[in-house]
């Protein structure tokens, strides 16, 4: 009796060395993409927000909180969430440019119905959008975006606010400080991290970092410390100017996507005790803001301070930053002015989609009352 070969056996003996080879290719394929990710952007605990905001329940947040570190360090979802009920999600990172308000709001619409955004403008002072239009502030966005697809969008928007910049203010005088889009490094990520080939990996790399109380800042060694800023009241002694035709565009742009997209504002500028003229600049544009009809929040004056309990001498971080017991303060005042103020934020406390909500609330809680304990010991 012979063997009998369907037309199929045939085909295989005739292509087995072409499976061999398109087998390889596949196999090569992983292994290089899995390389390619681990010597990829570093893990940081800047972009945790980020990281957060992508684990979060489809059509689970009403609104999001968007801005540079002061945000990052300033509002606590959790807080927020305890106070009235509210979902703010955080998109905050260190020096976050201005140009990313647009497209991490697209970002945010993608899963969530967002219906309001706090928006912080200290991204918008001239010194803060020329030192954020750098190399290594977009891919700290767009590279901790999960989707990649996603962050090669943010970053094609961010080359265009770059192009923006330059128009305006010039570009740097470092070259290595200016973004060009035709380096490969922008697209092939990881040739830009070849000094880890050098210096290896450690085992954070293989490891996907913990996300913790919906984004909000937990490095104890930030978090839980104290600068007396009772000092610097002065900074606050200026008069409110006029602001520059870049920002005014800036700002024109948002303003229309806010509206074509129901999205509905509150402008803010955090508490903080920066330098005079930094401090001006910023009142500036949350006047400007005020000026064209739109809800906004100058945090820097006797009165706020008064209004958000918060004291000079023991909630502040350092001179440009809350501590974690005024950024509580703050998120809670920030969760009952929506609600007071006609923004659409619902009270979820105890319905089963917010669970990880409630979950996280206490959590924080507990982390917030032990490292406030063991740094007054």
């Amino acid at each position: 009796m012979f063997p009998k070969f369907s037309v199929f056996h045939i085909l295989l003996m005739k292509n087995k060395g072409w499976l061999k080879v398109v087998a390889f290719l596949l196999i090569l394929t992983l292994a290089v993409g899995y390389v390619s990710t681990r010597y990829d952007y570093p893990p940081n605990h800047d972009t945790r927000s980020i990281a957060a905001f992508a684990e979060l329940k489809k059509n689970t947040v009403d609104g999001v909180a968007i801005g540079t570190s002061v945000v990052k360090y300033g509002f606590v979802p959790t807080a927020a969430y305890e106070q009235t009920g509210a979902a703010v999600g955080l998109l905050a990172t260190s020096l976050q440019p201005f140009g990313a308000t647009i497209p991490l709001l697209e970002y945010a619409k993608k899963t969530q119905n967002i219906k309001f955004a706090i928006i912080d403008i200290h991204g918008l002072r001239s010194a803060a959008v020329k030192n954020s239009v750098v190399p290594a502030k977009i891919q700290n966005l767009y590279l901790n975006i999960p989707n990649r697809l996603d962050g090669y969008k943010l970053m094609f928007s961010l080359f265009d606010y770059a192009d923006r910049v330059y128009e305006y203010y010039g570009k740097p005088e470092d070259g290595k400080s200016v973004v060009d889009k035709s380096e490969l490094y922008w697209y092939v990520p990881f040739i830009n991290f070849h000094s880890r080939w050098k210096d290896g990996l450690v085992k954070k790399d293989f490891n996907k970092p913990k996300t913790t109380y919906l984004g909000a800042y937990d490095v104890k060694s930030r978090v839980f410390a104290t600068t007396d800023c009772s000092p610097y009241f002065y900074c606050w002694d200026y008069e409110t100017t006029d602001i520059d035709d870049f920002q005014k565009n800036e700002l024109s742009l948002l303003f229309d996507f806010l509206k074509e997209n129901d999205i509905e504002p509150l402008f803010i500028n955090m508490p903080s005790f920066r330098d005079k003229k930094e401090q001006q600049e910023n009142a500036s544009l949350i006047e400007y803001c005020q000026k064209q009809g739109y809800k906004a929040i100058d945090f820097c004056t006797r009165e706020m301070l008064q209004k958000l309990s918060v004291d000079p001498k023991t909630d502040f971080l350092n001179r440009g930053h809350l501590n974690s017991r005024g950024a509580v303060k703050f998120s809670k005042y920030i969760a009952g002015y929506l609600a007071e103020n006609g923004f659409d934020a619902q009270d979820h406390r105890g319905q089963q989609d917010y669970k990880v909500w409630d979950e996280q609330a206490e959590k924080y809680n507990k982390f917030f009352k032990k490292g406030w304990k063991n740094t007054s010991k």
